[in-house]
C-alpha cells in the first residue's frame, strides 16, 4: 500500500527485518539478543571492550558482569541490560528505543568512582532509578521495544 517491499527471514537464532521502496528511505535493524545469548555466546561479541558509566572494561570483566547472579545490587542489574544493550546496538539492533535510556543508565553509573559493582541497594533513590533503567532495557533486549522482533 505504501510501496514498500518488507523482506524477512531467520537462521537458527538470527532474525532479520528489511525493506525497499523507491526513495531508500527503509533501515534493515538485527532484532536484540536477551544478556543470556551474550552470556552464553561470547564468540558473537562485536566488541572486546564497551564502556559504562566512563569507565572502559574489557571483555573479560564483562563476562564477568554478565555472570554475577545478584538480586541484591541495582548497579549489576543495570550493568547486565546495558551491556546486552550495547552490544545489541553494535550488532546492528534499532538503537532508536533505547538511546535516552543508555544516555541516562551512563550518567548515573558515571557518578560513581572505580569500577563496578557499587552495591547499590535496589530500594535507594539510585536503585530504584536503575532498577527503572534496567526494566527498559531488558524490555528492549527481549525484543519488546522493537515490534518487527516481537
Amino acid at each position: 500500500r505504501d510501496g514498500k517491499i518488507v523482506i524477512s527471514g531467520s537462521s537458527s537464532d538470527d532474525f532479520l527485518l528489511t525493506c525497499h521502496d523507491n526513495s531508500g528511505g527503509c533501515a534493515t535493524f538485527a532484532c536484540p539478543e536477551p544478556h543470556g545469548h551474550w552470556k552464553n555466546n561470547p564468540s558473537t561479541w562485536p566488541a572486546d571492550t564497551l564502556t559504562l558509566g566512563g569507565k572502559a572494561y574489557a571483555k573479560s570483566e564483562l563476562l564477568a558482569l554478565l555472570k554475577v547472579s545478584t538480586q541484591t545490587d541495582a548497579s549489576v542489574i543495570l550493568a547486565r541490560q546495558l551491556i546486552a544493550a550495547k552490544l545489541n546496538i553494535e550488532s546492528g539492533s534499532d538503537p532508536a528505543p533505547v538511546n535516552s535510556t543508555i544516555t541516562d543508565a551512563v550518567s548515573l553509573l558515571s557518578g560513581y568512582a572505580g569500577k563496578l559493582p557499587y552495591k547499590v541497594k535496589p530500594s535507594s533513590a539510585s536503585g530504584q532509578a536503575m532498577s527503572a533503567y534496567s526494566s527498559v532495557l531488558g524490555n528492549y533486549n527481549n525484543g519488546l521495544l522493537t515490534p518487527t522482533c516481537q
